[in-house]
């Protein structure tokens, strides 16, 4: 009778470890696919941000080359206008430039 019961509580326990083994995969497969989920909602928040910041640079670039074309013109027109006073402004910050670099020897 001892055995029947020693071979009964070894049924019970194979069983016992064969639920715990099955739901330990299961719990290791719903982990897994949550670590998938975050990881690429992650990823699209991370694109969405890397499409926020070009959007950003492009704008900045626009602005800043928008902002250079209108000093380009407004330099042409101001040496059209004043052609001697610009080339003598230019000579004398040549020989300021000029007096640095000497003087440094």
């Amino acid at each position: 009778m001892a055995e029947r019961e020693i071979q009964a509580e070894l049924d019970a326990l194979r069983e016992d470890l064969s639920v715990l083994r099955r739901d330990l995969g299961e719990l290791l497969k719903a982990v897994t696919s949550s670590g998938k989920e975050h990881a690429v909602g992650m990823a699209h928040k991370v694109q969405e941000e890397a499409r926020h910041r070009m959007e950003q640079v492009k704008d900045a670039f626009g602005s800043a080359r928008d902002t250079g074309q209108k000093l380009c013109k407004q330099a042409h027109r101001t040496l059209g206008n004043r052609p001697v006073t610009s080339m003598l402004a230019a000579f004398a910050v040549g020989m300021v430039i000029g007096r640095l670099i000497n003087g440094r020897r």
